[in-house]
């Protein structure tokens, strides 16, 4: 039965993993291997694996990787990897390293930089393909997004509708019928993990974004068009992405987590940037920064003479995507000059 290989080379790894603890039922807990967990509480576990079917898998509460067992097991023990493979497949192939489809979710559409198969035909306009006096495209033009990526923005005249009919096991309880733009979070492969809606409608922030987990894979936009030996700006909002090369967005924020997680595909944080929102400098962001810079990330610092609050502000307000990404640039600090100037950036 392949959960006993499974659980046998758990076991003979086991004591390379912090705090290990046999939880009973097929969990098992320890702290996380790819975050650490945390550099002042040793003591901390967030990472757990689970039995799922016939098959262990891996998921840390703190920094969202997770993956299934294999995967960890090559992440954790190399050593192992290959006895692994080979006592549970029969061979030492890489196959078992490729993107699997899961039952509850989808493949769909393509990004401007890679095709993808279009697995389940969704019944959604893409922006380009809408009339040019559609409220929808006059919205993403007048927020003045690139052209290129009109064709990754879809809109749905009846979210609810949309998801229930395609999602049906998305779980969430969503009353309202209303029209929103439809962005999807993509893995590596270009599989679905979640879908955000943003209402054309409310004015509410509380009530105009809304993302929907359809797989239980880490929630990171514009996944699937990065190059992972390039270096990777990090930022809050999707939009945002747009307008930065090679840029992801975690779609709230928790840039850590989402570094965290392109550290586990890149085995570097060199060369992750974190560019959080250039918002009023409250007690939790500047305690986030801190802690991107002591997990040893880069922090981009909006200068003072900014006045807006994200990088499509930016460009609404007449910056260039190339005087952006060098504003950034010329504003990313690690390590100590990062504590520094963050100490000087705070009291602006």
């Amino acid at each position: 039965m392949s959960i006993f290989i499974d659980r046998k080379y758990l076991l003979l790894v086991s004591s390379k993993l912090r705090n290990f603890k046999d939880k009973g039922n097929d969990v098992y807990n320890f702290s996380c291997n790819f975050c650490g967990d945390s550099s002042t509480n040793k003591l901390k576990a967030r990472g757990y694996i689970f039995r799922k079917a016939d098959s262990y898998f891996y998921m840390c509460h703190n920094c969202q990787v997770s993956m299934g067992f294999a995967k960890f097991l090559r992440e954790t023990e190399p050593t192992q990897y290959k006895s692994y493979l080979l006592e549970r497949y029969g061979e030492t192939s890489k196959k078992i390293d490729q993107p699997r489809e899961s039952n509850n979710v989808v493949l769909f559409g393509q990004s401007p930089h890679q095709k993808f198969s279009d697995k389940v035909k969704i019944n959604l306009d893409s922006i380009d393909k809408l009339d040019k006096k559609h409220p929808a495209r006059e919205y993403i033009q007048n927020r003045l997004i690139p052209e290129i990526f009109w064709r990754d923005i879809y809109y749905a005249e009846d979210f609810k509708v949309f998801m229930d009919q395609n999602f049906p096991n998305h779980g969430k309880d969503l009353i309202d019928n209303d029209p929103r733009l439809v962005l999807f979070y993509r893995n590596r492969s270009g599989t679905i993990t979640n879908v955000a809606g943003r209402s054309l409608v409310k004015n509410d922030p509380r009530l105009r974004y809304i993302t929907i987990k359809v797989s239980e894979e880490k929630k990171v936009f514009g996944l699937e068009r990065i190059d992972l030996k390039k270096p990777i700006y990090v930022v809050e909002g999707q939009f945002d992405s747009f307008f930065l090369p090679n840029c992801v967005a975690s779609g709230d924020s928790n840039l850590i987590g989402t570094g965290d997680y392109l550290f586990s595909l890149r085995g570097t944080k060199r060369g992750i940037i974190l560019v959080y929102d250039n918002e009023d400098r409250n007690a939790n962001n500047i305690k986030q920064m801190y802690r991107a810079i002591k997990e040893c990330y880069a922090i981009s610092l909006f200068p003072k003479n900014i006045p807006y609050k994200d990088i499509n502000d930016m460009v609404l307000g007449g910056y260039s995507p190339e005087e952006i990404e060098k504003i950034v640039d010329e504003n990313t600090f690690v390590g100590l000059k990062a504590e520094l100037n963050l100490t000087a950036w705070r009291k602006i």
